[in-house]
């Protein structure tokens, strides 16, 4: 279905630039931009169970850690090579975009080892999103030297997660855990709802992912260049990615974001 959308949209920018192009200037005033910069992203999916695992263990004075996943670093390319009207460029833009790794520590104390509970387990996390898309920019000059831009892409998003986890110790076995339920509900006043073992066991076998799929991308921007010469250009951009909840097995990814870029361009 993405795909299938996707192809509509090259075919429809295809037959918008044809229509109100004429054949001698379509070609000319082609550009090449190169761009990297930050960029946030949302995993709330991701996050959420990461710190409802580390809560429902610190509840239980365990040792417990998380690294939520909401920066990344993102590259890109775009090459506008067909001219709509004097201000309109449609072209194509590749794009990486590489998430921090997200991540959760989970050690056992010396409160709990008298009872049997002792190990450690440990989960990871690396999600990344390769966009191909469609689009162009719109270009108004506010001088010699500086234009502004409004950037519009949409494509397919091709997306890989890259997890895994281990746990060692009588952490590991539910038989245990249960037994330690039991023990804490009789032995520290005042705990309030104990979370259950679900939350305590197993949970981190979700990271055990090595997937691949596709999503819709859509990108918006708006930037400000300047002309360091006929041929060369500097500019940074703002802008959001938005991209629907990609599922891999239990997981769920979503790399929608706002994002700050700078990139330089060339003239050809």
């Amino acid at each position: 279905m993405i795909k299938n959308y996707s192809l509509l949209l090259v075919c429809t920018c295809m037959i918008s630039l044809f229509s109100i192009s004429s054949a001698e200037d379509l070609f000319l005033g082609k550009e090449v931009r190169v761009w990297g910069g930050y960029t946030s992203v949302r995993m709330s999916y991701i996050n959420d169970s990461f710190n409802n695992t580390k809560t429902a263990w610190s509840v239980l004075r365990l040792d417990a850690d998380s690294k939520e996943i909401r920066d990344a670093y993102i590259l890109g390319l775009d090459f506008l090579f067909f001219n709509a009207t004097q201000n309109i460029k449609l072209g194509g833009r590749v794009a990486y975009l590489g998430s921090e790794k997200g991540k959760l520590d989970i050690n056992t104390t010396a409160l709990y080892n008298a009872v049997g509970l002792a190990g450690s387990v440990h989960a990871k996390i690396d999600t990344s999103i390769i966009p191909v898309m469609v689009g162009g920019s719109y270009s108004k000059r506010l001088n010699k030297e500086l234009t502004v831009k409004a950037k519009g892409f949409g494509g397919i998003g091709f997306v890989y997660a890259k997890g895994s986890s281990n746990a060692s110790g009588s952490i590991a076995n539910k038989t245990v855990l249960q037994s330690f339920e039991t023990y804490i509900e009789q032995n520290i006043p005042g705990i309030g709802d104990i979370p259950s073992i679900d939350k305590l066991s197993g949970i981190y076998e979700i990271y055990d992912v090595d997937e691949h799929r596709e999503c819709l991308v859509v990108d918006l921007s708006l930037g400000l260049e300047y002309e360091l010469s006929q041929r060369w250009a500097l500019g940074v951009d703002v802008g959001y990615r938005y991209t629907p909840e990609v599922k891999i097995d239990q997981l769920k990814l979503d790399f929608s974001g706002f994002k700050v870029v700078g990139g330089v361009t060339y003239r050809i």
